[in-house]
This record gives C-alpha cells, sequence and structure tokens, in this order.
C-alpha cells in the first residue's frame, strides 16, 4: 500500500510539472499538493499538510479531515452496492 501511495504521488507531481514550470514563467510562484483520501475513508497525512500550508486552525483541519474520510467512504459503499447495475451513458 504505502509504495502505491508513494508512486501515486510522484506521479502527481510529474504530471503537473509542465503546469508549475509555465506558471512560474510567468513570475508567480507555485507549490503543488497532492493530497490523497482512500476509497476506505482513509486519509493521508497530505491532506492535513495542504490545510495547514493554507492557514487553517487545528480545529478547522479536523473537522474538514473527518468530512473527507467520511464522504470517501460513502462513496466507496455506494460504488460497491452499485457495481451490478447497469449505467447509461447519461449517467456517467
Amino acid at each position: 500500500m504505502e509504495l502505491n501511495a508513494e508512486w501515486a504521488h510522484a506521479r502527481q507531481l510529474y504530471k503537473y510539472k509542465d503546469f508549475e514550470n509555465a506558471i512560474e514563467a510567468t513570475g508567480f510562484s507555485v507549490r503543488i499538493y497532492t493530497v490523497e483520501v482512500g476509497a476506505r475513508g482513509f486519509c493521508r497525512k497530505s491532506l492535513r499538510g495542504f490545510l495547514t500550508a493554507m492557514g487553517c486552525s487545528n480545529r478547522k483541519i479536523k473537522k474538514t479531515v473527518k468530512e473527507c474520510c467520511e464522504a470517501a467512504e460513502r462513496a466507496s459503499v455506494r460504488i460497491c452496492a452499485s457495481r451490478n447495475d447497469t449505467w447509461s451513458q447519461e449517467e456517467v
């Protein structure tokens, strides 16, 4: 699991490198954040680090992390429960 998360983190940073360079070329400073929230409701430290960097209070960080984890878990349950349903193109 940890290797997959680290690989995904590196892949996301690489994916936005050209975008980062283009913005920096205009004179702006850029910081790319990758935030990982697992399908089973596990939030990695990256979410807390991002919220801290944005200046959120500890109380707001705790609330936001909890809400993100719960939302990911609800979505995962919904997807699992619907796995045998047929979806039309309009629903996707």
